[in-house]
């Protein structure tokens, strides 16, 4: 890594970024899309409410992807937008599951809080969080000689 250039260094640190932030909801998709099928998790509600609760969360989190324009899949290198706004259009996605409202129309409606269980906004903070500088050990070596230089 030591012989990358600043600019190839920007541009990795940016996919690796990228890639962490598509994730969180690609993630969520591949629960459904990959085998294997890893959908609802309330082992115990019935075959009605389990798919039920699949398919509001498949549908949220689909309509939240195409809104944020990430859906169909994107790439890491196909996204234009820079790491800030894809962070806020990501951290502002809600994926959705049964509504606690139904439980109270029937007493056999379980909680399905646990099926997602993902709270984007804390889980794209901490991504951010976590970027590496770009800037390696090289290149601080080069700056301090051309200061010297200019000196």
């Amino acid at each position: 890594m030591a012989n990358l250039s600043c600019i190839e260094s920007i541009h990795k640190v940016r996919l690796s970024a990228i890639e962490a932030l598509l994730n969180l909801p690609y993630d969520v998709i591949d629960r459904y899309e990959v085998k294997p099928y890893r959908g609802c998790s309330v082992t115990y509600a019935s075959s009605l409410e389990r798919e039920t609760c699949d398919t509001i969360t498949y549908g949220s989190i689909t309509v939240s992807l195409k809104r944020a324009t990430l859906w169909p899949r994107q790439q890491p290198e196909d996204i234009l937008l820079n790491i800030e706004a894809l962070a806020a259009k990501i951290r502002e996605m809600r994926v959705l599951t049964v509504p606690n409202s139904a439980r109270r129309l029937s007493s056999s409606v379980h909680s399905h809080e646990s099926c997602v269980g993902l709270n984007f906004q804390h889980l794209v903070w901490q991504i951010m969080d976590s970027i590496m500088s770009p800037v390696l050990e090289c290149h601080r070596a080069h700056m301090a000689a051309q200061i010297r230089l200019l000196q």
